[in-house]
């Protein structure tokens, strides 16, 4: 596709990769009026779950983060696998 030198060109969309703690964070706000909410619903304490958030899923126990991906109905393999 050609396009003449006066054309302007419309601005592409950014496309940002999510890392897992920003997939966990949309895919409960999804779901929950807050993240107090669902660390409540969850079973795990709120402390953990902004631990977790803000210096990642890697340093969380299995437990956690299976607490966390059964409360989102969310397969482990698809946070650490992105599938």
């Amino acid at each position: 596709m050609s396009r003449d030198k006066g054309e302007l060109s419309k601005p592409r969309p950014r496309v940002y990769a999510q890392n897992r703690e920003q997939l966990l964070r949309g895919k409960i706000l999804d779901s929950y009026p807050s993240l107090r909410r669902f660390a409540l619903d969850a079973g795990i304490p709120y402390s953990t779950l902004m631990t977790l958030l803000t210096r990642g899923v890697g340093g969380a126990s299995f437990d956690t983060v299976a607490r966390i991906c059964h409360a989102l109905e969310l397969d482990i393999d698809e946070l650490y696998c992105g599938d």
